[in-house]
């Protein structure tokens, strides 16, 4: 489907950015090149769930990392393919739009994405998925993901209500240093695209030990594919759309003290282009239609956090957060967090904490439109809405972390209670129908419904995360988890569940080392059953089944020079798309990538 109305292109997209950044010695160290791998020579150090750097047991919150190794052993074209194999986050996967990072259950809207600490998200400038805000550097340039799980919203603003991924890039070292990396995936299917991508980057010192540079370039691209979804009832699905990025980069790292860095940065990128019906005109056919396009508001934070050592086995965090919005006045986002180390090797953690959301410009703007319901000309319209209120979230967890060395993991259970979160699933383009819904708006000039969105009263969003990892001897290694939640619409006599929020998903790997030139590992993810359309009348309800993916992968290491394979979802399970609202998974496609370091 093709929406002429508006196209969104980030090209040229220019940034310039200048952050002047603290950091705890063990976290410059751990990003290091060259640095120990060891676990108990050097802790892993997050700099995301506070105001200070913390190990991963110390750190006042729950807290999940994808290291540098874990991006090296597949090609990953968009990241939230990665970050949905970890506890507690689940994939928004409506049609085949690029997939959206839900944490805990909450929207992806509820994400904040940060790039070495810097906000990126886009949410108030685009109403459907795009990969904005996972796409802003090149895979090569990472050092490691950090995936907050929980409320941040103290520290990070009312965009972390469901938590934070901060995309954190590699340390301009001592040394000059320099990497080209290429990929290749072919599917097993002639009707999917192929894919190819190439990255290369250097960094490295202008003035020893004062300041460095970093240049980088990539470019992916997945062709479209062709016809790859049968027909259900006489209607074939589209399958996945082309995509290609662009990306050129530059930063400067000045270093007047140890373990401080004075960062300033450009960086290019050209994007995926997006047909979005997302435009300030106001509604077709009628008065004022494109007569303003213009929204904005004024907003603004005050921020205070302190963490208080009640003894030297238990710290108190505790964060408090002012917003003063121009619509909706000042509102508190306080938050509570206590880290007992129990003992040596067993962790307890808990906390609670409140925050608000005020309408995005979209959102809160009748003169904002969408086309929607499967059609530019005979389905049905969005717009925003005046009348919304700002959703407010309480939230609790509390968790038990284990880690004796070779064995470790946890277990921790999480509760979200919102109110008057905000929402526009709840349309039709049946147009006897639509005025039954309780955000039914009109009718266009043509006769198209229009749906507004709202404020739903109640959702409830709880559930467990678990994970475990054991080292088994200097071969083998394998790490797990396994997340259930429970995230539904309790705003009714009826409660309802919400749209893709899989019940249980969990994933297994196993990494195999015969020698350190022979890496290879093998994966499984299980995605559980989830809903793809759920009517306000709760009524014809639809849901996808759960299914498993595997995945096999191997290298060989020879000096600076890395060459891997492997096969990508070797059942070729998920691939068939039923639906408007259903997705297709990748089918099975093998890989081919190079790696060469200087």
């Amino acid at each position: 489907m093709k929406f002429p109305v508006l196209r969104l292109v980030r090209h040229p997209l220019a940034t310039l950015a200048c952050a002047a950044l603290s950091l705890h010695p063990a976290a410059a160290a751990a990003a290091e090149p060259g640095a120990s791998a060891d676990p108990a020579a050097l802790p892993t150090v997050v700099v995301s769930a506070s105001s200070l750097a913390h190990t991963l047991k110390d750190a006042p919150a729950s807290i999940s990392v994808i290291t540098r190794a874990d991006l090296e052993k597949r090609p990953v074209l968009e990241l939230a393919d990665l970050l949905g194999s970890i506890e507690g986050v689940s994939l928004s996967r409506s049609g085949n739009q690029v997939a959206g990072v839900q944490l805990r259950g909450l929207g992806q809207a509820y994400t904040l994405f940060l790039v070495d600490g810097k906000r990126v998200n886009s949410n108030n400038v685009s109403f459907r998925g795009n990969d904005f805000d996972t796409g802003w550097v090149p895979v090569a340039e990472i050092e490691r993901i950090e995936v907050v799980r929980g409320p941040m919203s103290a520290l990070y603003g009312s965009d972390a209500i469901g938590g934070v991924v901060n995309i954190i890039t590699r340390k301009i070292g001592t040394i000059w240093r320099a990497a080209l990396k290429l990929d290749t995936v072919q599917p097993d299917n002639s009707a999917a695209g192929d894919t190819r991508s190439a990255s290369l980057s250097a960094s490295g010192p202008l003035i020893a030990d004062v300041l460095g540079l970093r240049v980088s370039s990539s470019y992916d691209k997945r062709q479209g594919d062709q016809g790859l979804n049968a027909a259900v009832n006489g209607v074939a699905q589209p399958g996945f759309p082309l995509i290609a990025n662009r990306a050129l980069g530059a930063a400067l790292a000045w270093t007047p003290a140890s373990g401080h860095d004075i960062k300033l940065g450009h960086d290019t990128s050209r994007r995926e282009r997006l047909h979005d019906p997302a435009n300030i005109t106001g509604l077709h056919g009628m008065a004022g239609y494109r007569s303003d396009p213009h929204i904005q508001i004024a907003q603004y934070a005050l921020f205070m956090e302190d963490e208080i050592a009640l003894r030297d086995d238990l710290k108190l965090t505790i964060g408090e957060r002012y917003d003063h919005h121009q619509h909706f006045g000042g509102h508190h986002s306080p938050r509570v967090y206590l880290v007992h180390q129990l003992t040596p090797t067993v962790t307890i953690k808990g906390g609670w904490a409140r925050a608000f959301r005020a309408p995005t410009l979209l959102q809160g703007s009748t003169n904002w439109g969408s086309v929607s319901c499967g059609s530019a000309t005979v389905g049905c319209y969005i717009v925003g809405s005046p009348a919304l209120a700002p959703e407010t979230s309480t939230s609790k967890e509390l968790g038990l972390q284990f880690d004796g060395g070779r064995i470790g993991g946890g277990i921790t259970a999480f509760d979200n209670r919102l109110s008057g979160m905000i929402d526009i699933s709840s349309r039709t383009s049946d147009r006897v129908l639509a005025p039954t819904y309780a955000n039914f708006a009109g009718f266009l000039a043509d006769g198209r419904p229009i749906f507004a969105y709202q404020n739903i009263a109640r959702v409830r969003t709880r559930g467990v995360e678990s994970s475990v990892h054991a080292t088994f001897s200097t071969h083998w290694s394998a790490r797990a988890n396994l997340t259930w939640t429970d995230a539904k619409n309790t705003s009714n006599a009826r409660v309802l569940p919400l749209l893709y929020r899989p019940r249980q998903n969990a994933n297994l790997s196993l990494d195999w080392r015969p020698d350190a030139q022979w890496p290879s590992s093998a994966s499984v993810r299980h995605i559980g059953a989830q809903y793809l359309s759920v009517p306000s009348n709760g009524q014809n309800l639809v849901r996808k089944q759960a299914y498993r993916v595997a995945d096999l992968s191997t290298a060989y290491r020879v000096g600076a020079l890395t060459v891997g394979a492997g096969v990508l979802n070797v059942g070729d399970k998920g691939r068939q798309r039923d639906s408007s609202a259903d997705f297709n998974e990748e089918g099975r496609r093998v890989f081919l990538s190079m790696l060469a370091k200087f």
